[in-house]
């Protein structure tokens, strides 16, 4: 199981997808990473599945598995904030 970290806050709405954006370091993970993996984010436990990889970048796109649901972290609802760790 692979883990990165979110370093760029992004808006985390019901039912939306959220951008998880990666640093050079953990970048190298997108390789790996492919469109129907689902993912946790590791303070929260909400899941969701990777609908689109930037490879050439360094974000991936993840939708909440429940459609009325939002994935986000713990630090503030309706965001996944800086430092929020993603699991797959």
């Amino acid at each position: 199981m692979a883990t990165v970290t979110n370093r760029i806050v992004s808006s985390a709405l019901n039912g939306e997808g959220v951008q998880v954006s990666l640093d050079s370091t953990d970048r190298a993970n997108l390789a790996t990473l492919a469109v129907g993996t689902e993912v946790t984010s590791v303070a929260s436990s909400k899941k969701g599945i990777v609908v689109r990889v930037d490879v050439p970048g360094t974000t991936f796109i993840v939708a909440p598995n429940n459609q009325s649901a939002r994935f986000d972290g713990t630090a503030v609802s309706g965001l996944l904030s800086v430092g929020e760790q993603i699991s797959y």
